[in-house]
């Protein structure tokens, strides 16, 4: 957590693609990639990593459920960690 706001890590640009949203009734299951690129340390790095969101609708609004995140490419492997 210290790293956090200490500059250690630096994003400096960032995409999603592949998303894919299926909802079953109330519950929407959200999947997609990110592409992450910026410093660590210093040093140039850059992250590929797939998600899952779930979304939850109460009272008429979306609502986001805490999901883990699991860095990593579709062939898992990370270049870094940002």
């Amino acid at each position: 957590m210290q790293e956090l706001g200490s500059g250690v890590r630096r994003i400096e640009s960032g995409s999603v693609d592949d998303l894919n949203i299926r909802t079953f009734g109330d519950v929407a299951i959200v999947t997609g990639r990110s592409v992450l690129a910026g410093s660590y340390q210093g040093e140039r790095a850059s992250v590929v990593q797939r998600f899952t969101d779930v979304f939850v609708r109460r009272d008429g609004r979306w609502q986001s459920c805490r999901v883990p995140r699991h860095p990593g490419s579709a062939t898992g492997k990370v270049t870094r960690y940002l």
